[in-house]
C-alpha cells in the first residue's frame, strides 16, 4: 500500500498496459473479423460468444476516453466512453490475467 502511494506521488504508473491502445487493438480485430487475433485478446468467458458469426465491418468509433476503475494483480477494469456512429457508449471492460501473464478482455458491462 505504501509502495502504491509513493509511486502515485512520483507519477509512476502501475497499470499493466495502455488502455486506449488495447481498446483499439481489440476494436480493429473485431472490424477485420480477425478471429485468430481475437482468440489471443479475449478470455474464455467471452471468446466464443463474441466471435460467433463475426463478419468484417467498418469501424465508426470516435472520441475514446477511459478511466481505470479497478487495478490489482489479476484484474483490471476500465470504463471506456466513446461515440459509435453518433451514439454515446459507456462500457466497463474487465480484463483478467491468464497463463504467462497475458491480459485478456474477459467481460464487457454496459453502464
Amino acid at each position: 500500500m505504501v509502495r502504491n502511494y509513493v509511486n502515485k506521488e512520483r507519477g509512476v504508473s502501475n497499470i499493466p498496459f495502455q488502455p486506449n491502445q488495447k481498446f483499439w487493438e481489440i476494436q480493429k480485430a473485431f472490424a477485420a473479423a480477425d478471429v485468430n487475433a481475437l482468440q489471443n485478446l479475449l478470455g474464455p468467458d467471452v471468446v466464443d460468444e463474441l466471435t460467433n458469426g463475426l463478419a468484417p465491418s467498418t469501424l465508426t468509433l470516435h472520441n475514446v476516453s477511459h478511466e481505470v476503475r479497478l487495478a490489482n494483480n489479476t484484474e483490471f477494469s476500465i470504463w471506456y466512453r466513446f461515440d459509435d456512429d453518433g451514439a454515446e457508449v459507456n462500457q466497463v471492460w474487465h480484463y483478467e490475467k491468464f497463463g504467462g501473464g497475458v491480459w485478456k478482455l474477459n467481460g464487457i458491462e454496459n453502464v
